[in-house]
């Protein structure tokens, strides 16, 4: 999908001037993202644990995720829903890393799942 059809998709549902589409690679457009930002929703579709941790972590470590953000990981339950890969075994350390407090909200599609973040401890 183009950054302008997500945009008009999701302008259906937002003010346009609260939407950010960041084209790329997570690990070469997430760190360039100003802190000041905060995401209340993030759709993680990047299939691969590096994906997922790029991400992931690069938010978490600068405090960018909102409390009360919906993260949805669109691969949840690929590599036969194996936590000790993909977007499990990333997910899993993040909780582990920066004590994630968060609601399990169950699964969406076929192999997507998604999570409420509350609280997390920023790691120094």
């Amino acid at each position: 999908m183009s950054p302008e059809s997500l945009l008009k998709l999701t302008s259906q549902y937002l003010r346009k001037e609260r939407i950010i589409i960041v084209k790329g690679w997570f690990k070469d457009t997430v760190p360039n993202i100003p802190e000041s930002k905060k995401f209340a929703l993030l759709h993680i579709d990047g299939d691969l644990y590096e994906s997922a941790i790029d991400v992931l972590d690069s938010l978490f470590s600068r405090n960018m995720i909102s409390k009360g953000a919906c993260l949805f990981f669109d691969d949840w339950n690929c590599n036969a829903a194996d936590p000790k890969f993909g977007e499990r075994r990333a997910w899993q350390e993040m909780v582990e890393k920066y004590n994630v407090k968060f609601s399990d909200l169950g699964s969406y599609g076929i192999v997507s799942h998604r999570f409420i973040v509350h609280e997390y401890a920023r790691e120094y």
